[in-house]
């Protein structure tokens, strides 16, 4: 495969897309009703207290796993949904693109992109506010980690990324604006936002990003060379 094949990303699968739809169709039947959202925040938000008290409140494993991936197809309200939604279909559809190159499956990357940003999202927010007894729900923590994956897919080695100044600051601008800002004005009492998900899901997206990403395979004898 030449460095120009590796460049022809495969027809995509749109994996985004059906995980996008998903977000929102079940946000919807959600916010519909607002006993049910309420039940709902409650059994598949993240609840930092709830894993610190542990047997006591789960009764399987899979009261304990649910809320570390539900969380991100619930939201707080229509503009909550509709904000994350804009930045969610913006990206998705480009990083799976990049994650599809040189004929790799990009479909199930990008799925276990999102997995691992969401739940990492859910413990970022657990590990830093671990005494926290109110939910946290929305998909902003797993599109932190898309837009990790969105910076360092810009080159064509995630090494270069990461040394690429225009991408440092959009990196920094962006951690400024939805960890830090974020921060100040929960602790301010203005917006109850968990910053704490922004910060795990960017930290694991990036980190899916790095050991998901196709990397160019030129042929150069028998066993060829890999980039990156």
């Amino acid at each position: 495969m030449s460095e120009t094949d590796f460049f022809r990303p495969r027809p995509p699968t749109r994996a985004w897309l059906w995980i996008g739809l998903a977000i929102v169709a079940v946000s919807i039947w959600q916010l519909s009703d607002p006993v049910r959202a309420a039940a709902l925040d409650y059994a598949f938000g993240v609840v930092p207290a709830h894993y610190q008290a542990g047997a006591g409140v789960f009764h399987s494993p899979t009261d304990f796993l649910l809320p570390l991936v539900g969380h991100a197809f619930l939201h707080g309200s229509w503009l909550h949904l509709g904000v994350n939604m804009l930045v969610y279909f913006q990206l998705s559809s480009l990083v799976e693109r990049r994650l599809s190159l040189g004929g790799a499956a990009g479909d199930w990357r990008f799925a276990l992109l999102f997995l691992v940003s969401a739940i990492g999202g859910a413990v970022g927010f657990v590990l830093i506010a671990p005494n926290t007894d109110v939910p946290a729900i929305g998909a902003s923590g797993a599109i932190c980690g898309i837009f990790a994956a969105y910076l360092l897919g810009a080159r064509p080695r995630w090494q270069d990324a990461l040394k690429d100044r225009r991408i440092q600051q959009a990196a920094l601008i962006f951690l400024a604006v939805n960890v830090a800002l974020m921060a100040f004005l929960t602790e301010a009492g203005v917006l109850p936002i968990a910053w704490e998900a922004h910060l795990g899901g960017f930290v694991a997206g990036g980190v899916a990003f790095v050991l998901l990403a196709p990397r160019p395979r030129l042929l150069e004898g028998p066993w060829g060379r890999f980039l990156g």
